[in-house]
């Protein structure tokens, strides 16, 4: 069973920022979905999928991969967490984004947060946006 954020993130998320991709990934700690055989043609290596972030979401027409945390499961794309999802997908040749997903604005500013830079932040009660921390 989904969460309220990735309920979202397949609900909004992509429709507005990935019209047509592909969920690759989604999973929490009870239940996952794995698309195993695409994460290995995009060279994502998978020994362990709690290497992966919540939702990975491939959109095949620009080649685009989405890596999204989700608030209520690891936190937030951090310096250290970005660093290792790039490392996950050294040999992978897509643009890759990286999101963290909350709620909404206000469980933003009620945590602290060390969002990496070149990252970004969407929140699910106004999926027709997102923050980019540059």
């Amino acid at each position: 069973m989904l969460n309220e954020i990735q309920f979202a993130i397949i609900k909004d998320f992509i429709p507005h920022f990935a019209n047509g991709a592909e969920v690759l990934y989604l999973g929490d700690a009870e239940n996952k979905c794995i698309d195993a055989k695409k994460l290995n043609e995009l060279n994502i290596p998978i020994q362990d999928d709690s290497q992966l972030p919540d939702a990975v979401i491939y959109d095949r027409a620009k080649n685009r991969l989405f890596f999204i945390e989700t608030i209520t499961s690891h936190g937030v794309i951090s310096p250290k967490r970005k660093a290792e999802l790039e490392e996950l997908s050294n040999d992978c040749e897509s643009w890759k984004v990286y999101i963290t997903a909350f709620k909404n604005r206000q469980e933003f500013a009620e945590l602290p947060v060390d969002v990496a830079w070149d990252t970004d932040v969407w929140f699910a009660n106004a999926p027709a946006h997102m923050i980019h921390f540059r």
